[in-house]
């Protein structure tokens, strides 16, 4: 969630059934430990609030290169299956870090891009995704913008596509921050 090239953890949470508990975001150190961040306000009501989170999709939703997050309820007090609510946490974070949003095709030659597997390289490393829905368990869709924190890195020089076939896609250098 700080584009400082590590992956962050965005767990919704469920209470005890008369109302939500605080959600987590587990921030990656980079040495393979996570530390609980609190106070973020990417929650619903707490009190009072039956509902539960079925699910939740991070992506930049307002392109300003900052991952922001939409949590899907299952019910709002209500009797059909559908009464669920879809709640928007923006990102308002700061912007030190730089960062890369890949806007990756349907398919490629005929071929579909779910599954495939994004490389991004730069002067001081490569980070990878896999192209896909990251947090809706009940979907066969996917996310196309693919988002990538680059740390400190001042340059993309290439962006890699492999997919699942084995075919590969290699395009770049690109500037940060777009």
């Amino acid at each position: 969630f700080n584009n400082d090239g590590f992956i962050d953890i965005f767990m919704p949470e469920v209470g005890s059934g008369s109302g939500r508990i605080e959600d987590t975001i587990m921030m990656n150190n980079g040495n393979k430990t996570f530390q609980p961040y609190s106070n973020h306000g990417a929650n619903g009501p707490l009190q009072g609030d039956p509902t539960f989170p079925m699910g939740a999709q991070a992506f930049d939703f307002d392109r300003d290169g900052l991952v922001d997050v939409v949590v899907a309820s299952r019910y709002n007090n209500g009797t059909r299956l559908m009464d669920g609510h879809l709640r928007l946490f923006r990102n308002l974070g700061g912007g030190a870090h730089s960062y890369l949003i890949v806007k990756v095709p349907l398919s490629v030659a005929g071929k579909t891009t779910m599954d495939a597997l994004l490389t991004v390289t730069t002067p001081t490393g490569s980070y990878y995704r896999r192209v896909g829905s990251v947090g809706e368990f009940r979907t066969q869709s996917f996310v196309d913008q693919v988002h990538f924190g680059l740390g400190t890195s001042s340059e993309v020089l290439a962006v890699k596509l492999k997919l699942m076939t084995g075919e590969l896609y290699v395009t770049g250098p690109f500037g940060i921050n777009q």
